[in-house]
């Protein structure tokens, strides 16, 4: 199943809380635009106050920034909130639909499929993809309005610094792609190895007297810890990637700093730029990064999630025999 499939299968499952969704996303395009005052607000800071000495300007910045934090704490409690109540509803509907459709199917289904694969399809899998919709979703799209909003100032207060800082921009990205598909290809494996223990532990605990009438305690035992060594080896893997991810993107992303500081720099000490305007870029490019960074940490979530969609609709789509 493609990643195009997959999403729309799971906007059918969203659509009917459209209303919810876009309450909450006009939530985030107000704490977006909040954040690229914050970026904004360094420039009137520095040229004005410091460098003017503007004190009827220095009484009133405070009193902005505290009105700033306190309505976007508003608005980030109510689509933050919004989002979680969605993808908490989601969830439940979906472990009801799969409950519902796995009563339904023929006998020949059970005996193609173990015990344990169902089981971890209807805990396990959806509890995964409810942390790519809960929790990842709710990130990816706060930092896309964030990003939006960003940009905005960097192109306001400097375009030729904006079009460099844009070069580098999706170089700090190719880690995410790079990783993405390496984190999607440990967490099917990870799924099966689940769903595989998870038959294991339904098998041996329900035949508890046939491997006692047998003396095959230790057989088993055995069994157990080899099956919890390879789950073991996986997550390690998955740790591995992560941890490689997010200091390549810090790296493109310093990279692209490091030009930006020395071109920025060059322009006011010619005059071309004041010393507030490129800290005020400075700032909105650093908190452009944050979220490209933050991508970079969720990414393995994410596609945890994807993987975890492909088998629970594959499993919806089943057809009863009879």
């Amino acid at each position: 199943m493609t990643n195009k499939e997959i999403v729309s299968r799971l906007y059918q499952v969203l659509a009917k809380y459209r209303g919810k969704l876009l309450i909450a996303m006009l939530g985030m395009v107000v704490v977006a635009g909040f954040n690229a005052a914050q970026a904004y607000i360094v420039k009137p800071l520095l040229d004005e106050v410091f460098v003017n000495k503007e004190r009827q300007l220095l009484n009133l910045l405070p009193l902005v920034l505290l009105a700033l934090f306190f309505f976007k704490g508003i608005f980030y409690f109510c689509y933050s909130y919004t989002l979680e109540w969605v993808g908490q509803r989601v969830i439940l509907d979906l472990r009801n639909r799969i409950y519902s459709h796995v009563n339904d199917l023929s006998l020949s289904f059970f005996a193609r499929m173990s015990t344990g694969e169902l089981i971890s399809r209807i805990i396990n899998d959806v509890t995964l993809l409810q942390g790519a919709v809960s929790h990842a979703l709710i990130r990816v799209l706060r930092d896309f309005f964030s990003v939006i909003g960003l940009l905005g100032v960097i192109f306001f207060m400097d375009w030729r610094l904006a079009l460099i800082s844009l070069i580098f921009i999706p170089m700090a990205t190719i880690p995410i792609v790079v990783f993405g598909k390496k984190f999607r290809r440990v967490s099917t494996r990870y799924q099966k190895s689940v769903a595989d223990a998870t038959n294991m532990l339904h098998e041996t605990i329900a035949g508890t007297r046939i491997v006692k009438a047998f003396c095959m305690e230790e057989y088993e035992k055995n069994r157990f810890a080899a099956k919890m060594r390879q789950l073991f080896d996986i997550l390690l893997t998955n740790t591995r990637y992560q941890s490689l991810s997010h200091p390549m993107v810090e790296f493109f992303g310093g990279v692209g700093m490091a030009l930006i500081v020395w071109f920025g720099g060059i322009q006011v000490l010619k005059g071309n730029s004041t010393t507030g305007t490129f800290m005020s870029f400075l700032t909105a490019i650093i908190m452009l990064y944050e979220p490209i960074k933050g991508v970079s940490k969720i990414n393995s979530t994410i596609q945890q999630g994807l993987a975890s969609a492909t088998r629970i609709f594959t499993l919806l789509d089943v057809k009863s025999d009879i």
